[in-house]
């Protein structure tokens, strides 16, 4: 029983870069990067991310997230952190998330969520695909 987390040699949590802030590269913006990260944590219905669980790779230049303790729950919501800043989901987002069903569920799933877990998933996915379009930049 228990976790397994691996994290890149150089890193720093989101919190630290909002007290000092850092350049980089990378091959995706931050700004994608992180509207991904919000509709992952809004289609798992993670409501307890804080921005010392968002990591950045200080070499790829990548987020990853982590601390999904309070994943996977039934509520159809935006996750608290969310509610006052929606994300933008973009075209390309959109046309993936409007892809998930509950047969793409239950194949890549199986028994780790069950039907009502699922069916907040889609429910989930249709409040994000309801949200307004980012803006063309």
């Amino acid at each position: 029983a228990g976790f397994l987390q691996a994290r890149p040699a150089r890193w720093f949590t989101q919190k630290q870069l909002q007290e000092n802030p850092v350049q980089g590269g990378g091959w995706c913006s931050p700004a994608s990067q992180f509207q991904l990260i919000y509709a992952l944590d809004t289609l798992a219905g993670n409501s307890e991310r804080t921005a010392s669980s968002i990591v950045l790779d200080a070499d790829q230049w990548n987020f990853l997230e982590t601390s999904f303790a309070a994943a996977f729950g039934t509520d159809r919501g935006l996750p608290r952190y969310l509610r006052n800043k929606p994300p933008e989901p973009g075209p390309e987002l959109r046309r993936r998330l409007a892809l998930i069903d509950e047969s793409l569920l239950s194949a890549a799933l199986g028994e780790l969520i069950d039907s009502g877990g699922r069916r907040a998933i889609l429910k989930r996915r249709d409040l994000l695909l309801e949200l307004p379009a980012a803006a063309v930049r």
